[in-house]
């Protein structure tokens, strides 16, 4: 009997690109106030600090998994713009388990056509 796994492909590098982000987090205008011990004195001291978000929020869209032998959840990403992008499966076609293709769709399930992988990639990848 073969051996049997997940395989992601994941997302085209376009996808990857604008999901990543400018990689430079952005001010939000507030500040966090932050206690901190400082070492061998047995004080505390209190700092101001800007509160910072990413360009890019990631976190589990609740849409589903992919893999059959390991599952992993479909991630949502939200943009600076407030923007909201979600993976969706695209293909998974088997070859000693899934072979799972990712691209993006926006809040209403409109496939964002760039992210999409054209299919002889599809198949030189299976």
């Amino acid at each position: 009997m073969g051996m049997r796994a997940d395989q992601l492909v994941g997302l085209n590098k376009w996808a990857r690109d604008l999901v990543r982000g400018c990689g430079t987090p952005h001010f939000t205008g507030k500040y966090d106030r932050v206690r901190a011990a400082m070492f061998g004195s047995h004080k505390t001291e209190t700092f101001v600090l800007p509160r910072l978000e990413p360009c890019v929020r990631r976190e589990p869209s609740g849409k589903g998994d992919y893999g059959a032998f390991d599952p992993s959840p479909l991630m949502k990403y939200t943009l600076r713009n407030g923007r909201v992008l979600y993976e969706l499966v695209q293909a998974e076609p088997w070859s000693s388990g899934p072979v799972t293709f990712l691209a993006l769709a926006d809040e209403i399930g409109c496939w964002l056509t760039k992210s999409l992988w054209a299919d002889a990639e599809i198949e030189a990848n299976t």
